[in-house]
């Protein structure tokens, strides 16, 4: 049985499974084809709006959509794709600009190629260093992250764990590489 998406947002809120089901029926291939336009990626544009879907099943009892379902499913997939962008942003800005401290830092900055190639080479040697330190969970998940380029949601599905622990091991093993390499910042 079709509702409207006013009846559909009536019966979302009692937490009528069949109404969300509608809903998600309805508008999730269009959804995720509007974040697709956003992120450029299948993978990511699907996960953006799950996370929407998801989001609203939990939050149904207090949810206060005053205009259609439509507009309000597709304002939140517009504003998660926002943030995803402006987070994706934000670790770009941040690993250049991480990455051009060290270079700036050090002695020689203007010497030839070989000696930059030299300095390069024993940051990376410090680089493993430190990360073959790190207990195991935390270098493996970190490998993972920033070595294989895998989400943390992906990571999470490896490991069995929820992504808030995966992004928590990160924080430290990022954490453990600013203080082990701070020498190169000072």
């Amino acid at each position: 049985m079709d509702f409207s998406d006013i009846e559909v947002g009536k019966q979302l809120r009692t937490g009528d499974p069949k109404a969300f089901e509608q809903i998600f029926f309805r508008y999730n291939s269009g959804m995720t084809a509007y974040a697709m336009k956003f992120v450029g990626d299948m993978e990511t544009a699907r996960d953006l709006v799950q996370d929407v879907f998801f989001y609203i099943w939990e939050k149904r009892d207090v949810l206060n959509i005053d205009r259609s379902i439509k507009s309000y499913l597709f304002r939140s997939v517009h504003n998660a794709c926002i943030n995803f962008l402006k987070k994706e942003e934000h670790k770009k800005v941040y690993g250049r600009n991480l990455f051009l401290k060290f270079f700036e830092k050090w002695p020689g900055n203007n010497s030839d190629d070989a000696y930059q190639l030299l300095l390069a080479k024993d940051l990376g040697c410090e680089i493993d260093s430190i990360v073959d330190e790190l207990p195991e969970q935390c270098r493996n998940i970190f490998k993972l992250s920033r070595f294989k380029g895998l989400k943390n949601r992906e990571i999470a599905e490896i490991y069995s764990i929820s992504t808030r622990t995966v992004e928590t091991q990160i924080y430290r093993a990022l954490k453990k590489l600013r203080a082990g390499l701070s020498h190169y910042l000072s």
